[in-house]
């Protein structure tokens, strides 16, 4: 009869178990220092190349969005700090970027407060680069800026950066939100969110150039009269969304409001999603 085995052969089986353990564990910390070194050279020839395109990086838009997307790419946040930039801003910090955000963030913030009392807080992205980039240039449209070889700069503010300085005020919820309708990005400066019938209505608003008229609303929905009239009613008098048309409705000249018994009488222009000029 064979016989099993005995405690020589069950220590021996024993030592090489925790060898192969203590040779896994071995291996791993090893990988993990080589990563992180690598990691950290990386980083290091990243500030450099920020160091040496410093000036493409801050003037040049779409240079500096390519930067950005690359970092991303990379896992790597240009905010955060190494231990050559001292954890000061990162990798923006070094490059000036961080004082030119925070700039870019008091200008958005006095873009859409002050633009709360005609549009209720919701405002095209497009329309707040425009007005930005106005404030930075003295009051002048950026289009109508010439460089000294006579051609035209193109803003030196972009999507991204605004995005960016959304992602920064979010800390403060003061409802800074970001909302897509019909392709078209908005901001939403107020902490209310809009329910599903505004949403609704911003949507038809932004495929007529910002008008909103019962009969087209009821065309394309199918609601009844009276969600229709509360529906207007709360983008006029609850959120400040919208203008009413007095001159659009055969109007009572005793009542002397687009607003009559809480129906809206003529039509409402959504002013984030209508199209003209803002002086």
């Amino acid at each position: 009869m064979r016989k099993g085995p005995g405690l020589s052969a069950l220590s021996r089986q024993s030592i090489y178990t925790s060898s192969y353990s203590t040779l896994s564990s071995s291996i791993s910390t090893s990988q993990i220092t080589s990563l992180q070194s690598s990691l950290e050279s990386f980083r290091e020839l990243l500030i450099e190349f920020s160091m040496k395109h410093k000036k493409d990086i801050k003037d040049d838009p779409a240079f500096r969005h390519q930067f950005q997307k690359m970092c991303s790419s990379l896992g790597i946040d240009p905010l955060v700090g190494s231990s050559r930039s001292s954890g000061s801003g990162g990798v923006w910090g070094m490059l000036g970027i961080s004082e030119f955000e925070y700039e870019l963030c008091v200008q958005l913030v006095d873009v859409c407060v002050s633009s709360r009392g005609q549009n209720g807080g919701l405002i095209r992205l497009d329309e707040v680069i425009r007005r930005v980039e106005r404030l930075r240039s003295g009051g002048k449209d950026r289009s109508s800026i010439t460089d000294v070889k006579g051609k035209t700069n193109e803003g030196d503010v972009t999507e991204q950066d605004i995005l960016r300085c959304l992602k920064i005020l979010e800390p403060l919820k003061s409802g800074y939100t970001v909302h897509t309708i019909q392709s078209t990005k908005y901001i939403r400066s107020v902490p209310s969110e809009l329910n599903m019938d505004q949403s609704i209505l911003l949507s038809i608003a932004a495929t007529t150039g910002g008008r909103l008229n019962k009969r087209e609303v009821r065309g394309q929905t199918g609601w009844g009269e009276d969600r229709i009239n509360v529906g207007l009613r709360d983008c006029v008098m609850e959120h400040g969304l919208g203008w009413v048309d007095d001159q659009s409705f055969a109007f009572d000249h005793l009542s002397g409001s687009g607003v009559v018994e809480n129906q809206i009488r003529g039509d409402v222009w959504i002013i984030a999603a209508t199209n003209f000029e803002v002086v």
